[in-house]
This record gives structure tokens, sequence and C-alpha cells, in this order.
């Protein structure tokens, strides 16, 4: 029905580098146990609008232990930015290539209240 992966940033990240305005040094510092990145996640087109994502998304993050989130997600895909941002994410950067490559762009979004569960 659905599903969700990602990991933890390593000290050592690259994730916030490329960015088209960069971030702050202390907002891109990275422990290993800081933030967490949904690298894929989905629901099947018949599941979806019955909160499945919404569980699959805190269940994920909520087992994660990191203090926040992130991910990327192209610009084009407004249905699936809509669904992120009431669920509290936010824009903090858009994804330059460096060098340029012909590749997709992605806006670089992040949760700072990560869910908890119980169980």
């Amino acid at each position: 029905m659905g599903f969700g992966y990602g990991h933890l940033l390593p000290p050592e990240t690259r994730w916030w580098k490329g960015l088209q305005e960069p971030l702050e040094e202390e907002f891109a510092i990275e422990t290993g146990a800081r933030t967490f990145a949904i690298i894929d996640f989905g629901v099947l087109p018949d599941w979806r609008g019955r909160s499945i994502g919404r569980l699959v998304h805190d269940e994920l993050l909520s087992r994660s232990g990191a203090e926040r989130a992130t991910l990327a997600v192209r610009p084009t895909a407004t249905e699936t930015r809509a669904v992120y941002r009431h669920w509290g994410w936010r824009k903090v950067g858009h994804e330059v290539m460096d060098p340029p490559i012909p590749s997709p762009s992605f806006d670089i979004m992040i949760s700072d209240s990560m869910p908890k569960i119980d169980g």
C-alpha cells in the first residue's frame, strides 16, 4: 500500500551543498544523528486519501531518532509539495547541480517537528 525509506545524514554529508542560496553554517552541521533524510516515499494510487501516507511518514520519522528531517521534491510536484506543507514541512532551498548537468532539479524541504509514536 505504501512505503518509505531514508537514512541519517552523516557528518560529512553533501546534502546541504549546492543550494542556490547557501544556508547558515550552523544549520548545515550534521552529527550523524541530527537529520533524517527521506530518500523515497509513496502510496499506491488506489490507497491514497486514506491517511496511509501520513501513517508511513510518521512511523518512518518517529523511529529515526533524529531531531529533524529533510527531503527533496520536484518543484513541479505541486500536489506532493502541498501535502508536505500541510504536514508542517517548509522549503529551505533549491538544489543547483554543480557543475550544471541535465538532471531534475529539486526543492529541499525540512521538518522540525518529528512525530512521536508509542510502540
